[in-house]
């Protein structure tokens, strides 16, 4: 699916060095940060993942056959904690690498998610019809706000 595509292609540019590595010498707390924004990416995949099995998932916005509406652990707060879990990993290394271009692709992962999660929303009020109460109770990626 061509989301899924995006997505990884946005997330490994970011990632990559394409024009060598910085210079690491004055950028302790920058690295700091990003550490801490890696962790916490992880954290929250790996709470993602301990509540909805991963026979329950696909990287594909398509619901896998037989699905269950997961509303415990980090979706009792937000539908889409492994999109915020991408977020947060993808800006990292933003920190390192204060590049324009790789703001631009953040921004383009963030409207590939954002198109993903409404794809995936659909899909999911067709198959479960308690979802529509589940979006009035719960915000879609970023706890609290959106």
């Amino acid at each position: 699916m061509i989301y899924v595509f995006f997505q990884f292609l946005f997330l490994i540019s970011l990632l990559a060095p394409w024009f060598g590595l910085p210079d690491f010498s004055h950028a302790r707390p920058l690295i700091l940060c990003a550490a801490v924004l890696g962790i916490a990416a992880l954290a929250l995949f790996l709470w993602s993942l301990s509540h909805n099995r991963i026979h329950n998932i696909g990287a594909s916005p398509i619901p896998v056959k037989g699905n269950r509406l997961i509303q415990t652990g980090p979706y009792r707060f937000i539908r889409h904690p492994m999109y915020l879990a991408a977020l947060i990993f993808g800006i990292a290394p933003i920190f390192f690498y204060a590049e324009p271009w790789r703001l631009a692709l953040y921004l383009g992962l963030g409207i590939v998610l954002h198109f993903k999660a409404n794809y995936e929303e659909r899909l999911l009020l067709q198959r479960h019809p308690e979802y529509a109460d589940y979006q009035k109770g719960s915000k879609r990626i970023i706890p609290f706000v959106l």
